[in-house]
């Protein structure tokens, strides 16, 4: 029988559990980097509003264009600066605040400490001004200092991810890979433009390959409640990367990058952040009470329904002022056509949604979907069937095929004295 080491596991069965003087140590090492992690926060926040203000080709979510688009949408710089800074402060609230509450429920395992210096310290580092990638020029004190700090941040959720929930590499060779992520993470810290710019492509295929262990160690090694905490994760992960990119790539490769998109989509980012300490809180501590396939599931449906319901309406909105322009010459924005698309989406909204539930069911819920259409079609049959023997043999069919037990036994009372007979018995 394997031995549980999940946290969330009973006290003394867990591999991550400390004792004695392993304690102390280890709430020692999580102040510091709780108190670092703090003072840089800080110390990055004393030219917040600055930066905010002032457009540059160095602020990747508000270069010059960017912040003409701003202007000319009615948002004044300081009034995007305010709305940025408040929600720093709430998301490293959050993030401060969960990370406070592990530590003083969770201070005797070092997976939750490892966990909470975490999240608060991917979230300080990520908010904030975002800004391009630059080499540091000459070494000091200050330089080594920042690209130490730099690495460590990089290498902690790569840390994190390899052996939560654990404690363990799995695969060994994990180890080796941390490592070479950390070199790497130090060396493109120092200088972005070695090799010709080529250190970028490690970014993508780093973290391809953390996605790719996580997922050999849930197949091979998890138990099933590491399972559950990985699928809680998996979710902080995939979320946090596809606001991250939703971010970067449009700004850096596209023409959306001159307009009013950077500004608002880091924003966005800056709110997604908040939900990462807030899923592996409960991957840690609370993740048995939610059905976790149920939220994938719902994000997934809602998610694709918001996405492609987006893109129709401004589709049907630029697509139809397009129209109108090339035939009647106007370059006024049409109300009717604003009118008339949203009440077309609107009539979209379940249709499109009842649609999408059944492919993604059919896609990665194949059993659900096979269960529900089983019982869809007993239903139709039995409003027709009339022959008891029939009826019997096809119900008990039915709950073999969606609920997959051991044995069935049908029973079925023959007359007023309460007898009953055997009619139907399938074993596997």
């Amino acid at each position: 029988m394997k031995r549980a080491t999940a946290l969330g596991a009973p006290a003394g069965a867990m591999a991550t559990q400390l004792t004695g003087r392993q304690v102390t140590a280890a709430r020692l090492a999580w102040l510091l980097a709780v108190g670092a992690t703090l003072g840089v926060f800080a110390w990055n926040m004393r030219d917040f509003f600055d930066m905010a203000q002032r457009p540059s080709m160095i602020n990747a979510a508000l270069s010059p264009a960017a912040a003409a688009a701003l202007l000319r949408a009615g948002i004044t710089l300081s009034a995007y600066a305010w709305i940025s800074f408040v929600v720093v402060m709430l998301v490293t609230a959050v993030s401060l605040a969960l990370a406070l509450i592990l530590f003083w429920r969770r201070g005797d395992d070092w997976m939750a400490l490892l966990v909470s210096a975490f999240i608060l310290n991917y979230t300080t580092t990520e908010i904030g001004i975002p800004t391009n990638p630059t080499t540091i020029e000459g070494w000091s004190l200050g330089a080594a200092l920042t690209i130490f700090w730099s690495t460590f941040s990089f290498a902690l959720p790569f840390g994190v991810l390899l052996v939560f929930p654990s404690g363990r590499f799995a695969p060994r060779w994990s180890l080796w890979f941390l490592v070479a992520a950390i070199l790497w993470g130090g060396v493109f810290r120092a200088d972005s433009n070695l090799l010709g710019g080529a250190l970028v492509l490690g970014y993508p295929l780093f973290i391809g390959g953390v996605i790719g262990i996580m997922v050999y160690r849930y197949r091979r090694v998890s138990s099933s409640l590491e399972r559950l905490q990985t699928k809680w994760v998996t979710v902080a992960l995939v979320v946090t990367l596809i606001a991250n990119q939703a971010f970067w790539f449009p700004t850096a490769f596209t023409p959306l990058g001159q307009t009013i998109y950077p500004p608002l989509a880091y924003l966005a980012y800056e709110l997604v952040l908040g939900l990462l300490p807030v899923i592996f809180f409960i991957a840690i501590q609370r993740y048995q009470l939610y059905n976790i396939d149920t939220i994938i599931n719902r994000a997934l449906v809602y998610g694709s329904l918001t996405f492609i319901l987006a893109a129709l309406y401004f589709g049907l909105v630029i697509g139809a002022q397009t129209l109108i322009r090339l035939l009647t010459g106007q370059t006024d924005q049409s109300q009717l056509v604003i009118v008339l698309s949203t009440l077309l989406i609107a009539a979209l909204v379940q249709p499109l949604r009842r649609g999408l539930q059944r492919q993604i069911d059919r896609r990665f819920y194949r059993s659900r979907y096979d269960a529900a259409r089983t019982l869809q079609t007993f239903g139709a049959t039995l409003r027709g069937e009339v022959e008891l023997d029939d009826l019997s043999a096809h119900l008990v069919a039915v709950v073999e095929e969606t609920m997959r037990p051991a044995s069935v036994t049908l029973w079925l009372r023959t007359g007023p004295v309460g007898s009953a007979y055997d009619a139907s018995e399938r074993r596997k």
